[in-house]
Formats: C-alpha cells, sequence, structure tokens
C-alpha cells in the first residue's frame, strides 16, 4: 500500500506534463520491448520454444502430423521444424513464392526426407499477384508496395507470383488434418486465414502460428482480425521462454510493433 501510494503520487505530479514526455517515451519502449515486440530472429525471439512444445506434444500421439511453414525465405526456420518433429511421423511443407528464394529454399531443405518445397503464396483466393523486395532472399518481400522510408528501405524489385487457398491445397494433396501452421508473410498473415476458413471451421487447424506488427499497417489489418478469423482458439503472445496468454481481445492489444502470436484451437483443452 505503500508503494502503490508512492506510485501514485508520483504519477499525479507527471502525468501528461509536456516536460515528462521524453521519459514516457522510453518507458513505453522499455515495456514493449519486455514484452517481446521486435524481437527479431525467429532463433531468440522465443518461437524456437513453440517448435520443440509442439514437437513435443506430437510424440505423445500416434496418429501422422503435418506442419505448414508459409513464407519459409531461405528455410531456416524449416530446417529447425524437420529437427525437432519426428522425420517418421512428420511431413512439413514449405511455401516461398519468389523463384531465387526457393531455389534457395530446396537447397536447404534437400537433405530432410519428409520436408517438400513448393513455390507457392497464399491468399484468401487463387491467382497471382505482385511480390516487392529490397533485395533477393530479403526477409520484407511482401504483396504490398510496403512504405518503408523510415527505415532507408525501398521495395524496388517485384516479380509475379503463383498464390493458392490452404483450403485447395489440402484438398489437392489429401491433407485432413494441420497440426501446426506457421505464417511469416509480412502483412498478409490475415489474407491466409482467410483462405483457409474451410480447415479453421471444420476443426482441422490445431495450432497457429503468425506474425503481426509494422506490415499490418500497410495492410490495414487490425489483431482484432485475427480473432475474427480464428474463433474458438485461445491466443498467446510468443515471449522468450514460453507463451504469454491473451484472453479476450482488448484495444490495447493493437500495438504495430513485430511480435509473433500464437493461436491454439480451444476444443483440445491442451493447456500451454
Amino acid at each position: 500500500m505503500i508503494l502503490r501510494g508512492l506510485v501514485n503520487s508520483v504519477l499525479s505530479r507527471t502525468v501528461g506534463r509536456l516536460r515528462y514526455q521524453r521519459h514516457f517515451n522510453t518507458l513505453l519502449d522499455i515495456a514493449h520491448r519486455g514484452m517481446n515486440y521486435r524481437s527479431g530472429d525467429f532463433r531468440t525471439s522465443g518461437e524456437l520454444s513453440v517448435i520443440t512444445l509442439l514437437a513435443d506434444r506430437a510424440r505423445q500421439r500416434e496418429e501422422p502430423v503435418v506442419v505448414f511453414d508459409i513464407g519459409a525465405n531461405v528455410g531456416a526456420y524449416a530446417v529447425e521444424l524437420a529437427r525437432a518433429f519426428d522425420k517418421d511421423r512428420t511431413r512439413i511443407f514449405c511455401f516461398e513464392p519468389s523463384t531465387v528464394t526457393f531455389a534457395k529454399l530446396q537447397q536447404e531443405t534437400a537433405a530432410f526426407e519428409n520436408v517438400s518445397a513448393h513455390p507457392l503464396g497464399f491468399s484468401r483466393a487463387p491467382g497471382t499477384r505482385q511480390l516487392f523486395s529490397s533485395a533477393e532472399n530479403s526477409g520484407l518481400s511482401s504483396v504490398y508496395q510496403r512504405d518503408l522510408s523510415a527505415v532507408g528501405i525501398k521495395l524496388e524489385k517485384s516479380e509475379e507470383i503463383v498464390v493458392a487457398t490452404v483450403d485447395d491445397f489440402c484438398r489437392e494433396h489429401g491433407i485432413h488434418q494441420i497440426e501446426f501452421m506457421k505464417i511469416d508473410v509480412e502483412g498478409h498473415e490475415l489474407d491466409v486465414l482467410a483462405g483457409a476458413q474451410g480447415m479453421v471451421a471444420g476443426g482441422r487447424l490445431n495450432h497457429v502460428q503468425f506474425e503481426f506488427g509494422e506490415a499490418d499497417i500497410d495492410s490495414r489489418h487490425y489483431l482484432r482480425d485475427f480473432y475474427g478469423a480464428l474463433p474458438g482458439y485461445d491466443f498467446y503472445r510468443v515471449v522468450r521462454d514460453g507463451l504469454a496468454p491473451l484472453g479476450d481481445y482488448r484495444q490495447e492489444y493493437e500495438i504495430f510493433k513485430t511480435v509473433n502470436f500464437l493461436a491454439q484451437r480451444r476444443t483440445r483443452h491442451l493447456p500451454l
């Protein structure tokens, strides 16, 4: 009570005052970093912990497991999937629509017999799109002509890519259940989910990890939209040593700094 009173006393003299705004901006940045926003490389962001958790769960079941890596880039994440999940019981599908990047993905995953690479993107409907990038194998490639001038980057390169829907791909390849689907497509994640609504509605998509942040400013998407696209799922923010539960949607979750979320189909009743 004493500490709370002291804090309230300090805040009453500083909140909303012009002279303290720089300090509050610093505190806000510290808080966001502490919550794992702008967490960067998947090797240090906590995403490897998610892979390990879901791979351990998969070992407890006898049925085969299907994993999707959508936006696989050059395959570093796919390699970690292949190392974590049992190769004899897991099929890993990797998707990368950029021609040059896909060639690198093939090279990186060739040694893993249970990994298949596909030169394909996903969206809400099949067709073609323009993919914009700043350089070959860029992790910032996007179907949106993003304005990254604030960080000195221009998406000056472009190529036409082929996109499909997750539902169509699963139907054509006889995939009835996806255990884990990772989506990292620079702002197009919601459209990928829009093309997977058959799998979602049928209870055939168990876990979805998706990136959310600055790119969603360009695509005009909100985290609220993901809650709407994944009804019946529990949402978690990926942190470096686990998963922070979000509960029901709240407006203050709309923070446009890159972080990953995991959505788990609620009817599985598996605590994280």
